[in-house]
């Protein structure tokens, strides 16, 4: 696509997402959408957690996971303060959304210090805080710094400041995510050709800040990089389906143990990807395309800094200016990457110790691979293995050139193939009998070519959409449930995306997109949704259920057909005065339908209840809300029972938070009995009450125990051992032996397909392979033809991607996916994960059809099958 094109589908994206199409961009106050119903509020100032007030524009809230404190809907002019709103030393869930914060651009902040000027929103020593979906610009500083906050979230905010040093800044921070945010200083200059724009960076992350993800976003129009991350300490980002354009450079990197994978980086002016000193991380399946510098550099200078052992695969590296790949670093692997069209050499390698196999390396402006002796010292680029290449078509002759020493151009007997040596080979074995001379002076030559070009398909970026509309999972009766659903996708328009959405809701109607329908009386109850979005090749795809609430009780207790009064009493024939439905002519009512109750109706009988007088006498509680206001007591109370607890999917890390949730059910809640949650762990003790709880803890096994106590002190327990794994050890336990009949059955069929696909997409030769040639100029409608198929990602798997994703990049953000439902065994929930571990493999060709077909099988069984074990099956067909 051309770069205009890009833009345009990027900001109308975003556009229609915060409502801001048909405004223009002119720096002089464009964004006051009426339509947003914005309210000037004063700058806020929020210290510790007994500040979340009204007063400091906290408008609703209980600062839980479930319910966060709202901060909402404000235009808040920093001008005369410096800042916009700054929150410090915090624990407690927050939200800051569809906020407008522009104005702090006194030029009194600095980057190395701990301040809140100069910079929109501040969160500092901060965790479990959102900031969500608002609009920022003329901040000096940044728009959005985050210092010494972990567990936060930066998501879908505008940020358009034209002079600030970063959009984000992330110091000493870390597990935040930074997802679908779009960053573009251009949109607020009249004239984005020719204005000056002095802003130096999309998003900064350095000082300590590690274990980031950084996905779905785009950065535009920077004087310096994209995103940048620098200092050895920072380690472990995820940056994932990221747009970078038109930047100094695309991204620059340090530290160890990061995953780039499945971004675009295009038409920036320098490199597309700078790793410096970048030690055990993972480049995967980028496009790095028509930069005007080298599209992806690995650079080592010596230092002190660990630099080596990086992964980089499947990458699309075409068109840049310069080199393809600046070989720069050490001791790296460069994996079935497609080098094609750069201005330079396909590869420059000047550094020792890299693996160079499996490439296809075509129509470079001079040299397909050049081992340069850049440092006038042979050995420093000496000992590269350049093995198993198709170096076709590149304008030098001959196609590579080694000026180092001791450089390894072929192996077990094969060498590189060179389209232009592949004859003669008279004893037919597939290897030309002339050596290809590299270098005669230094007799430096490839003495085993091959014949016929190696059979190779090159990923590129693999970017599902991602739906960006919130599941609702509840609704009262009489009102109208409507959701019109949304998606981004960064390589094709909203227009080209798919939509399938069912239900067993037959009260819903769908359309497209949406779904919508007014649930009556008789649907009161729990329904499930799905809701698929494709672009061809992936899907994103959300399950959930919902629920249908009655009408509450007003007290009177009509009984007319809405039961008020939660099914305690049984008569829907005769407005009450016969609580007994079974023949409607009982002169004594009965609650249970039993016939025997000696105690009569406990309802409003006009006389017939000799216990009208409210002396509290009757023997058998009262569950109604009716003139008997002291039946129910200590001696008819029941126990709670049916408690459980449920944790998060997937491994709880040493040292991570993560969240418990209680569940109980009592007996007489309709009476007006309430319930408390106390938390214990064994060998350690209490640990803290309600219905949720957060914990850290170290490495080990552990019991924990949840005592759930009504009232009057009936008590119900329940214990489940969990088990905390080191971050580097963190695995999966394997298919627990005993499972369903249905589960195994389902689980076979879902195996045999990824079998059969994975079997019928074998490698086809790159000359015949048409797909290879991407059209990157065509329509935006049409969407850019991705070949994808199963690849080596073992690696990936196994290493620091894996590790917190089970193997499938998906899994990055809020919006993506849904969790295993509640009540799974913590062994159940991890043997689900592990299946969908495979979905990095499985989603490389279209299964759109395939997964349609086993959900239907799976809705078929639904009668069949208990809750837990559909909602299970749901999750794992959820990838």
């Amino acid at each position: 696509m051309k770069n205009g094109a890009i833009m345009t589908i990027g900001l109308l994206l975003i556009a229609s997402a915060f409502g801001l199409l048909g405004l223009e961009g002119n720096g002089s106050d464009p964004f006051m959408d009426p339509s947003r119903g914005f309210v000037t509020h004063a700058p806020i100032v929020i210290e510790g957690d007994s500040s979340f007030n009204l007063s400091n524009g906290v408008s609703s809230g209980a600062g839980t996971n479930d319910d966060p404190y709202i901060i909402e809907g404000w235009d808040i002019d920093a001008d005369d303060t410096d800042f916009g709103i700054c929150i410090g030393n915090t624990t407690r869930h927050f939200v800051i959304r569809n906020c407008r914060i522009h104005g702090a651009n006194n030029g009194n902040g600095n980057i190395n210090l701990n301040a809140k000027d100069s910079v929109g929103v501040t969160l500092y020593h901060v965790e479990n805080g959102t900031v969500k979906d608002n609009v920022l610009y003329d901040n000096s500083l940044s728009d959005i710094r985050l210092n010494i906050g972990s567990f936060n979230n930066i998501e879908s905010n505008t940020c358009l400041s034209v002079e600030a040093t970063a959009h984000i800044l992330l110091q000493w921070s870390n597990y935040n995510t930074i997802t679908m945010n779009d960053c573009d200083p251009h949109t607020r200059l009249t004239d984005p050709v020719n204005g000056s724009v002095s802003t130096e960076y999309g998003l900064m992350i350095v000082y300590r800040s590690s274990d980031n993800t950084v996905t779905y976003n785009t950065f535009r129009n920077f004087t310096n990089d994209g995103i940048f991350i620098s200092n050895s300490e920072c380690h472990g980002t995820t940056i994932a389906y990221n747009t970078i354009e038109d930047c100094a450079r695309g991204l620059s990197i340090s530290g160890q143990d990061h995953t780039i994978a499945s971004n675009l980086i295009k038409f920036n002016f320098g490199a597309g990807i700078y790793a410096d000193m970048t030690y055990k991380s993972t480049i995967l399946g980028n496009l790095v395309s028509n930069n005007a510098g080298s599209g992806i550099i690995m650079n080592y200078d010596g230092g002190l800094q660990s630099e080596g052992l990086c992964l980089v695969e499947d990458n699309i590296v075409r068109n840049n200016g310069l080199d393809g790949f600046g070989v720069q670093g050490i001791d790296s692997e460069y994996y079935n990457n497609s080098v094609t069209g750069n201005g330079r050499d396909g590869f420059n390698i000047r550094r020792a110790d890299n693996t160079v196999r499996y490439n296809n390396v075509e129509e470079n402006g001079r040299y397909g691979i050049y081992v340069e002796d850049r440092w006038k010292d042979p050995s420093i680029g000496s000992g590269n293995q350049i093995l198993w290449n198709n170096i076709i078509n590149n304008t030098a002759v001959p196609q590579a050139r080694d000026e180092c020493s001791g450089n390894v151009w072929n192996s077990g007997g094969n060498g590189n193939y060179w389209n232009d040596h592949t004859t003669p080979d008279n004893d037919t074995d597939g290897i030309v009998d002339l050596p290809y001379f590299l270098n005669v002076t230094n007799n430096v030559s490839d003495a085993k070519p091959m014949v016929r070009p190696y059979d190779m398909i090159v990923v590129g970026p693999i970017i599902p959409p991602v739906i960006t509309t919130d599941d609702v999972t509840s609704v009262q009766v009489n009102d109208t449930y409507q959701a019109t659903y949304t998606a981004y996708d960064p390589l094709i328009a909203s227009s080209g995306l798919g939509w399938d959405i069912e239900t067993n809701a037959s009260w819903l109607e769908i359309s497209g997109p949406s779904i919508s329908g007014t649930p009556a009386n008789d649907d009161v109850g729990q329904y499930w949704i799905e809701v698929e979005v494709f672009d061809g090749d992936e899907s994103d795809w959300s399950f959930f259920y919902l629920t249908v609430l009655p009408l509450p009780d007003d007290g009177t207790d009509p009984d007319n057909g809405t039961d008020p009064d939660n099914g305690t009493d049984p008569d829907d024939d005769d407005n009450g005065t016969d609580p007994d439905d079974d023949d409607g002519n009982d002169t004594i009512p009965d609650d249970d339908d039993d016939g025997n109750d000696t105690i009569p109706d406990d309802d409003d009988d006009n006389g017939t209840d000799p216990d009208d007088d409210d002396d509290g006498n009757d023997t058998i509680p009262d569950d109604d809300q009716d003139n008997d206001n002291g039946t129910w007591n200590e001696m008819s109370n029941k126990a709670p029972s049916s408690a459980s607890i449920d944790i998060p999917v997937g491994n709880l890390i040493s040292g991570k938070k993560f969240v418990l949730s209680a569940r109980a059910f009592d007996p007489d809640l309709t009476s007006g009995d309430s319930l408390t949650y106390d938390w214990y762990i064994e060998g350690i003790g209490y640990v803290g009450s309600g219905e949720t709880i957060e914990l850290t803890l170290k490495e080990g096994e552990y019991t924990v125990i949840l005592i759930v106590t009504d009232q009057y002190g009936l008590k119900v327990e329940k214990r489940m051992d969990i088990s905390i794994q080191d971050e580097d050890r963190a695995s999966f336990d394997p298919i627990p032996i005993l499972m369903a009949v249905p589960v195994i059955a389902l689980l076979a069929l879902m195996v045999a397909a990824v079998f059969i696909f994975r079997k019928s997409h074998t490698h086809a030769t790159v000359e015949n392979e048409e797909t290879m040639d991407w059209d990157l100029d065509a329509p935006v409608s049409a969407p850019i033809n991705i070949r994808t198929t199963p690849g080596n990602f073992s690696d990936v798997r196994s290493g620091p991607l894996g590790q917190r994703t089970g193997g499938d990049l998906r899994s990055f953000s809020g919006p993506m996916g849904v969790n295993a439902a509640p009540g799974l065994s913590q062994t159940e929930e991890k043997a689900l994960t592990e299946i969908r571990s495979d979905a990095l493999i499985t989603k490389r060709s279209p299964m759109n059809k395939k997964k349609r077909e086993l959900r239907d099988l799976l809705r078929k069984k639904e009668g069949s099958l208990d809750r837990k074990t559909y909602a299970a099956l749901s999750s794992i067909l959820e990838e």
